[in-house]
């Protein structure tokens, strides 16, 4: 298959990088996707991924999304270790499933793909599954490039607390905080993950199942919008804290919620391998910080990192 080439972006034009994806269903992503204002380009293999990245100065792609079939290529393995580096590692990995097995999701997890879409997937779940992958990744380097001054102050702060209410102010506090740690990426995932259950879960009440159901009908943006403007909600928040000790940076996130069972969520877990969402206190544990500990019945959320 022949390599598409890319056409330089216009305005407010975002990319999106398919690598492996059946010909087949390449119209029909492009027609279902289309509205969106999304620039496609589609690839065979992920040596062809690697050329085409190569294109850009930039990280251009708001994300990729890779065949389950590419996972066992040597060259996947190769297109991953290349695209680590700085200049694209906040483009998340998106794995496109076509015959649903917890296997393959398995071995995504383990080859760092965090985030999948089973095919064939419509506009509204594409757009929730992409808004999930590029909060936590690509907003980061936004925030990043603006504390240029923050740089020679942020020692000098010894313990900060934040309020935060919206998904937004998520965005933003976890991309300040992760700019004080030694792995400003993987620190502003899992800060990004875990005071957005506070929100969602803690603070709104929108539990696991009914997430799986808004999520599947791509309803879940509104009905948080709504939620957040109820009177019993107007005034809750999500209290953020750090705190700078001689070896390390201990991070608290406190919600308004009763808890949760945290146990069943800190690590892989079979049954909820198809599911669109319950991953991001696992992203937390396993790829962010040096420790992660709950308390208060899981409403209170400990991380440490070591600096």
């Amino acid at each position: 298959m022949p390599e598409a080439q890319p056409v330089p972006a216009v305005a407010d034009t975002r990319r999106l990088l398919f690598i492996g994806v059946d010909p087949t269903h390449q119209l029909d992503i492009q027609r279902k996707l289309n509205h969106f204002n999304f620039e496609f380009t589609f690839c065979a293999t992920p040596l062809e991924g690697i050329q085409i990245l190569k294109k850009f100065a930039t990280p251009s792609f708001e994300a990729v999304i890779i065949d389950e079939c590419m996972l066992d290529r040597d060259d996947f393995k190769a297109f991953h270790s290349y695209q680590k580096q700085p200049i694209y590692n906040v483009i998340p990995l998106i794995l496109q499933i076509n015959n649903p097995r917890t296997e393959i999701v398995q071995k995504a997890l383990e080859n760092g793909v965090y985030f999948s879409l089973n095919y064939p997937y419509n506009a509204s779940l594409f757009k929730t599954v992409l808004m999930a992958a590029t909060y936590g990744f690509s907003r980061h380097l936004e925030v990043a490039h603006r504390l240029a001054n923050f740089e020679n102050v942020h020692p000098l702060m010894q313990k900060a607390t934040f309020h935060v209410k919206t998904i937004q102010d998520a965005q933003t506090v976890s991309s300040v905080l992760a700019f004080i740690t030694p792995d400003q990426k993987h620190v502003a995932i899992g800060l990004f993950e875990l005071i957005l259950n506070s929100i969602e879960h803690g603070n709104l009440g929108i539990g696991y199942e009914e997430k799986t159901r808004l999520t599947s009908k791509g309803s879940l943006q509104a009905e948080i919008e709504r939620r957040l403007n109820l009177p019993e909600n107007k005034h809750k928040h999500v209290e953020v804290s750090v705190e700078r000790f001689k070896e390390y940076l201990q991070f608290t996130i406190k919600d308004n919620g009763l808890g949760f069972d945290f146990s069943s969520y800190l690590d892989y877990v079979e049954n909820r391998a198809l599911h669109h969402h319950g991953r991001g206190i696992m992203i937390a544990n396993q790829l962010s910080f040096d420790a992660l500990d709950y308390q208060d019945s899981g409403s209170k959320a400990i991380c440490k990192v070591n600096l």
